[in-house]
C-alpha cells in the first residue's frame, strides 16, 4: 500500500495516522495488540520509518496508541482513552494513597545538599501533584504518606506498617520513587490486596507490576531524527553508566537507520550527582574542536544545564560550536532556551489514577503498562 500527497493537502504521516485510526475502529487491531514495526510499516505505505514515526506519535497524543519501550507499538488500552475525560465515576475508587519515596531525608544526614538529587524529587512531586489533582477532578479522596528512600530500598518494617495503614483506608495505592526493580515491587504487592499503580524512573514493563512509564525510546528517536534532517552528523551521547537504556539505545539506532557512523567515544558517561556531571560537562567542552561532536544529547535536562554553564564559562557559542539538547522539559530549561523533549512527569500522575480507577472498576486487570509520549521544545541551543 502506498499513499501518495497531492499539493496543497496535509502531511502524508496525517493519511496514515488517519488509517491506522480506521484500522484500530475495524477492529483490525485489537486494544492491546503489538502494531508491525515503524520499518515494517514504513515498508506498507511506501514511506520512510521517521514518517510513520510522526504518525504514531500522533495517534499517541489521542491516546489511540502507546509504545513500550523495547517491545514496540501497541493499541491503548481503554484506559488511555478516557484522558480527556477526567469526570467523577461510579467505579469503587473512593480513596487514594500516594506512598512518596523521598530522598529528601536521607539527604539531610549531608552537609551539602546535592542539586542533581533535588533535581529528581522535583520530578517525582510533579508526578503527585498530576495524581493529586486528577483525583480532585474524579472526586476520589487522597492521602500521601513520606517513606524515606534508604527504608523503601531497604524494605524496613515501616514501609510494611505504612502499606498496611494505607490500605486500611484506599483502595488503590500510586507509589511514587525513581529506582524500582521487579523484585521490590513484588514485595510491595504482596504486602496488599488492593491495586498499586507504579510510577518510577524505569522506562520498561515490569510484569507484573502495574506501571506508567515514559516512552523514552521513540521521543528520543525521534528528537534525534528531526536533528539529523537539520543537518547534523555527528551526535554525542552525555548519559549514564548503566541507566536510561531507552535513550541510549535510541541514539545506537538512528545512526544505523540513518547510515551514520556510531562514534562511542563520543558516549560520555556521569552519575546522578552534581560532582560527577558538572566534571564530565567540563571535560566535554574542553576537547578540541577536532574532536568534539557536533551536538550534545543529554539524557536529562539537569545534564543539558549543566553542559550549557561550563560551554558558557569557556565561551563556546551555542550551538554554533556546540548544540545541546536535554530530556524532560523542566521548566528551567526550557526558560534557558534548551532543545528538550517534554515529557510530562504531571501527566504520569494523571493517567495512573485513571489507570487505579480502572483496575478498581474491573475495566483492567493487572498487570498493565502504560506509556506517556513526548513532545520536542525547541530552543535556540539547537
Amino acid at each position: 500500500m502506498t499513499l501518495t500527497r497531492k499539493p496543497g493537502r496535509k502531511p502524508i504521516c496525517n493519511d496514515i495516522a488517519g488509517d491506522l485510526r480506521q484500522k484500530i475502529r475495524q477492529q483490525v487491531y485489537d486494544p492491546g495488540q503489538r502494531l508491525p514495526t515503524t520499518v515494517d510499516l514504513g515498508k506498507v505505505y511506501g514511506v520512510s520509518p521517521v514518517t510513520i514515526v510522526k504518525a504514531v506519535n500522533q495517534l499517541k497524543t489521542e491516546g489511540v496508541l502507546e509504545t513500550r519501550s523495547g517491545s514496540g507499538i501497541f493499541v491503548s488500552q481503554p484506559v488511555n482513552q478516557l484522558r480527556s475525560n477526567l469526570t467523577p465515576m461510579d467505579t469503587g475508587l473512593k480513596q487514594v494513597t500516594t506512598l512518596f519515596v523521598s530522598r529528601t531525608q536521607d539527604m539531610m544526614t549531608n552537609i551539602r545538599v546535592d542539586e542533581a538529587a533535588l533535581y529528581i524529587e522535583g520530578i517525582k512531586q510533579q508526578m503527585v501533584t498530576g495524581i493529586q489533582e486528577a483525583s480532585a477532578m474524579l472526586g476520589i479522596r487522597h492521602h500521601m504518606a513520606i517513606i524515606p528512600h534508604s527504608q523503601f530500598a531497604s524494605r524496613d518494617p515501616q514501609v510494611s506498617h505504612t502499606l498496611e495503614m494505607a490500605q486500611a483506608h484506599s483502595q488503590a495505592i500510586m507509589l511514587a520513587c525513581d529506582k524500582l526493580d521487579v523484585e521490590l515491587g513484588r514485595w510491595i504487592i504482596d504486602q496488599v490486596s488492593c491495586p498499586v499503580v507504579f510510577l518510577s524512573f524505569e522506562n520498561h514493563p515490569m510484569s507484573p507490576l502495574n506501571v506508567v512509564i515514559k516512552d523514552t525510546y521513540y521521543s528520543t528517536y525521534q528528537l534525534l531524527e528531526s536533528l539529523i534532517d537539520k543537518g547534523y552528523r555527528k551526535l554525542g551521547c552525555f548519559g549514564a553508566p548503566d541507566r536510561y537504556k531507552g535513550r541510549h539505545r535510541a541514539w545506537r539506532d538512528v545512526h544505523e537507520d540513518h547510515n551514520l557512523p556510531l562514534n562511542t567515544d563520543w558516549f560520555f558517561a556521569a552519575d546522578d550527582c552534581t560532582a560527577s556531571i558538572d566534571q564530565v560537562a567540563k571535560k566535554i567542552v574542553e576537547l578540541p574542536a577536532s574532536r568534539r561532536p557536533e551536538l550534545m544529547f543529554c539524557y536529562n535536562d539537569f545534564r543539558a544545564m549543566a553542559l550549557l554553564e561550563q560551554a558558557n564559562k569557556v565561551g563556546l557559542d551555542v550551538p554554533n560550536e556546540l548544540a545541546i539538547t536535554g530530556f524532560d522539559g523542566h521548566p528551567k530549561a526550557i526558560k534557558l532556551g534548551i532543545t528538550t523533549v517534554d515529557i510530562s512527569a504531571y501527566q504520569k500522575g494523571v493517567n495512573a489514577t485513571l489507570l487505579a480507577q480502572a483496575l478498581v472498576g474491573g475495566k483492567l486487570k493487572s498487570p498493565v503498562c502504560q506509556t506517556v509520549c513526548g513532545q520536542i521544545t525547541w530552543g535556540h541551543t539547537t
